[in-house]
């Protein structure tokens, strides 16, 4: 059960991403009218802090390809032993946008997101806990630490509304909220072990109820906030 969230900041690569969209915004007073429309933005949101770019495919179809990322501490309490740790969010994502009625914002998402969200968590018992169904002393256990991992990628569908792509120097505002379907987690759990009296079955049962723990998240809610230039 995840106790609670701590912000940390924005990871780093986020200057450099939004930076190079700035470059790309001020060279659209330069662009002929045959370049399709385009526009360039950041957002936030349960995926992070972000940065994107979108292109008009067809009269009622823009392509946007955007990253994410975020990180903050975590604790997740598993047979009653607490892991304490950090989650980093990075991701990238290739998304299509249908607007089905015309000179309407609504528009329906959908596409595929790299996901490289990862959680790692660290748990150091100071009295006797129960961990892989068996009753260990702190010094049998030492430190258990897991590092949390979803599939590599992840479809995403969704819901949204926007001004579309349009005139040049046109400042668009977007809500959207949709389902990322990441999967179930994979869990790696290292044991101390410093008496050597734990065994591989019980680390083994210990690491499959850290997965039961997380099972319940397979598809993770996404809402954000977005702003974007078009040019």
């Amino acid at each position: 059960m995840i106790k609670q969230y701590e912000d940390r900041g924005i990871v780093r690569k986020l200057a450099l991403s939004t930076g190079a969209l700035a470059l790309l915004a001020a060279s659209g007073s330069a662009m002929s009218a045959d370049w399709p429309r385009m526009s360039a933005g950041v957002s936030l949101g349960s995926l992070g802090a972000g940065a994107n770019v979108a292109v008009e495919v067809y009269d009622v179809l823009e392509a946007r390809v955007g990253i994410n990322a975020f990180a903050t501490d975590f604790d997740i309490e598993v047979d009653d032993l607490r892991y304490n740790g950090d989650v980093e969010l990075n991701s990238t994502s290739a998304i299509l946008d249908l607007y089905p009625v015309r000179g309407s914002g609504f528009r329906i998402s959908f596409g595929a997101v790299l996901n490289g969200n990862e959680v790692d968590g660290t748990a150091t018992p100071a009295s006797a806990t129960a961990f892989g169904g068996t009753v260990f002393q702190p010094e049998e256990i030492g430190s258990a630490t897991a590092n949390i991992t979803y599939p590599s990628t992840a479809p995403y569908l969704g819901l949204g509304w926007g001004r579309r792509t349009g005139r040049q120097g046109n400042l668009m505002f977007s809500l959207d909220a949709g389902v990322l379907f990441q999967g179930r987690a994979t869990v790696d759990l290292q044991v101390e072990n410093p008496l050597g009296v734990i065994s591989d079955a019980d680390i083994a049962q210990a690491r499959q109820e850290i997965e039961a723990e997380l099972g319940e998240i397979e598809t993770y809610p996404v809402v954000t906030l977005g702003f974007s230039y078009s040019f």
